[in-house]
C-alpha cells in the first residue's frame, strides 16, 4: 500500500513539478526523500534555499511523513533541530494529504508563521513584539549560511531524474589550469561533499578562504611592492622554513624577531600571507616543471599510495610516482599529500586519488598502483579497474612474520617459565640447564619455520 502510494505521488510530482521546491528519493530508498524549498519572495527568507529530510512510515498514508529542516532557519515553528510544529504533520494529519500539499503548507508557513502555537516561544515573542528585529535576524541567518557555502559559487547544480530516483550533482564550472577545457569535476550532493569540494578548489584551482572569511586566489596574489634585495631575502627565508620543516608560526615569534633584528635592523620580517604566497609560487613553478618532465620522459609510471593519520586523526593520502626516464634511470616524484575526508572509506580515498591524478594528467600512463594490504586502500584501487593493484611486499612480509611469531609467543613464555623453575631446583646440574635451554630453542624455532614454509 505505502509503496504504491509513494510511487503515485512521485509520478505526479514528475509530471507537474511545483515551482517553489524540488523533491525526490535519495538513491534507491523510496521511503527516504530529500527536498529543497525556496524562500518566498514576500518573506524575510527570500533568496534562501532550505533543505528538507523526509522519511515516509511503512504505513503511509495512514501516518504522516517525518519532515525536518536540514538547513538552519530562524522561525517560531521550527526549532534548532529542524523539527516542524505544524498540525497537519501531527494530530490533524489525513490520508487524503499528499507530500505535495504538505510542502505547500511548509512554504506558506515561511510567509505566515503560527505564533500562537510556536515550538520556539522566544522567537514567537520577537515576531509578535518586534517584527523588524525578527526579519533582520531571519535575513542575517540566511546571509551567514550563504557565506558558509561560498564554494557553491564555483559549481553548477544539476538535478537528474533516474527513473524513480532524484540525483543532485554539483559540477565545477571553472576552467582547468591549462585553460583549454572546463574542469567538470562532479560531486553528488547527497554525499554532502563540502570538504571534498573545498579541497578540489584549493588543489586544482588555487582558491581558498582565509580565516577572516575572504576569498583568496594565490595566482593573483603578488609580493609587496619592495626592492629586489628584500624579495630575494624573503625567498631565501621561505626556503629555510621549507627545507628545515619549520612551523609557519616561526615568523610571528617575538624571540625570532629580536634575533633577526640584531643581525640586520634593516630587514623587514614578511607576514605569513607573503610567505604563503612565495611558497605557493614556488610550488606552482615546480609543479609545471615536474608535470613536463613526466610527460617527456615517462612511457609508463607506477604509483605508491599510502594513508597516514595526523595527531588530530585527519587522514592524508601520500602519493609517489616512479618511472624510468629515457636513459633508463629511476625517477621518483612526490605528487601530493592529499586530504581524505572521514570516514576513510575506499570511496573517499578514490575520490582524493582521482583528484590528484586528474590534476597531474597522468591517468593514461599509470601501469600499477602499490598500496599496503589494508582493505580500504586495496578496494579503492580495484574500483579504478584499469591500473593493476600491487600489494606492498614489505607490508606482506611484516604480516607473514607477525603471524608466524604468534604461536611462538606462547612457547617462549612457557619455555622461559620452565627454565626459571629449573634454575630454582637445587638438584638440577648446570649441564642440564644448558640442555633445557637448547631444547627450548628447538621448541620455539620449529613452529616458526613451519609458518614461514606455509
Amino acid at each position: 500500500m505505502a509503496t504504491r502510494r509513494i510511487n503515485k505521488e512521485l509520478r505526479d510530482l514528475e509530471n507537474d513539478p511545483p515551482s517553489f521546491c524540488s523533491v525526490g528519493p535519495v538513491e534507491d530508498d523510496l521511503f527516504h526523500w530529500e527536498g529543497t524549498i525556496m524562500g518566498p519572495s514576500d518573506s524575510p527568507y527570500s533568496g534562501g534555499e532550505f533543505s528538507l529530510d523526509i522519511h515516509f512510515p511503512l504505513d503511509y498514508p495512514f501516518k504522516p511523513p517525518a519532515i525536518e529542516f536540514i538547513t538552519r532557519i530562524y522561525h517560531p515553528n521550527i526549532d534548532s533541530n529542524g523539527h516542524i510544529c505544524m498540525d497537519i504533520l501531527h494530530e490533524e494529519w489525513s490520508p487524503g494529504f499528499t507530500i505535495s500539499k504538505v510542502l505547500l503548507s511548509i512554504y506558506s508557513l515561511l510567509t505566515d508563521p503560527n505564533h500562537d502555537n510556536p515550538s520556539v516561544p522566544e522567537i514567537a515573542h520577537v515576531y509578535k513584539n518586534n517584527r523588524n528585529l525578527y526579519e533582520f535576524i531571519a535575513r542575517n541567518c540566511i546571509r551567514k549560511d550563504a557565506e558558509s557555502t561560498w564554494y557553491l559559487e564555483y559549481f553548477n547544480k544539476e538535478i537528474k531524474h533516474l527513473g524513480c530516483r532524484l540525483r543532485k550533482n554539483m559540477v565545477c564550472k571553472l576552467m582547468e589550469n591549462s585553460g583549454n577545457s572546463p574542469c567538470g569535476k562532479i560531486y553528488n550532493l547527497n554525499d554532502k561533499p563540502i570538504e571534498n569540494a573545498i579541497i578540489h578548489l584549493k588543489n586544482c584551482h588555487d582558491i581558498i578562504v582565509t580565516q577572516d572569511g575572504k576569498l583568496k586566489n594565490f595566482k593573483e596574489q603578488e609580493l609587496l611592492d619592495t626592492n629586489e634585495d628584500q624579495k630575494e631575502l624573503w625567498e631565501l627565508f621561505s626556503d629555510l622554513i621549507i627545507e628545515n620543516s619549520q612551523y609557519m608560526d616561526t615568523i610571528s615569534r617575538t624571540n625570532f624577531h629580536q634575533f633577526i633584528h640584531k643581525l640586520d635592523p634593516a630587514f623587514i620580517m614578511p607576514c605569513q600571507e607573503t610567505v604563503d604566497s612565495i611558497i605557493h609560487a614556488s610550488y606552482n613553478s615546480s609543479f609545471s616543471q615536474l608535470q613536463q618532465l613526466i610527460k617527456n620522459e615517462a612511457t609508463s609510471i607506477s604509483l605508491a599510495v599510502d594513508l597516514w593519520k595526523a595527531k588530530n586523526h585527519q587522514g592524508y593520502l601520500g602519493i609517489t610516482c616512479s618511472f624510468l626516464d629515457q636513459k633508463c634511470e629511476l625517477r621518483d616524484v612526490t605528487l601530493d599529500v592529499a586530504y581524505v575526508r572521514y570516514p576513510h572509506t575506499s570511496e573517499h580515498i578514490l575520490d582524493a586519488l582521482e583528484d590528484v591524478i586528474s590534476r597531474w594528467k597522468i591517468r593514461d600512463l599509470i601501469f600499477t598502483i602499490t598500496t599496503t594490504n589494508k582493505s580500504n586502500l586495496k578496494y579503492a584501487i580495484l574500483n579504478m579497474k584499469k591500473p593493476n593493484w600491487l600489494g606492498c611486499i614489505d607490508h606482506t612480509l611484516q604480516l607473514v612474520i607477525g603471524k608466524a611469531l604468534k604461536p611462538a609467543e606462547a612457547l617462549i613464555a612457557r619455555a622461559k617459565h620452565y627454565v626459571d623453575c629449573s634454575k630454582l631446583n637445587e638438584f638440577l646440574e648446570e649441564d642440564n640447564v644448558e640442555i633445557v635451554s637448547i631444547f627450548t630453542i628447538i621448541i620455539i624455532i620449529n613452529p616458526f619455520f613451519y609458518e614461514l614454509r606455509q
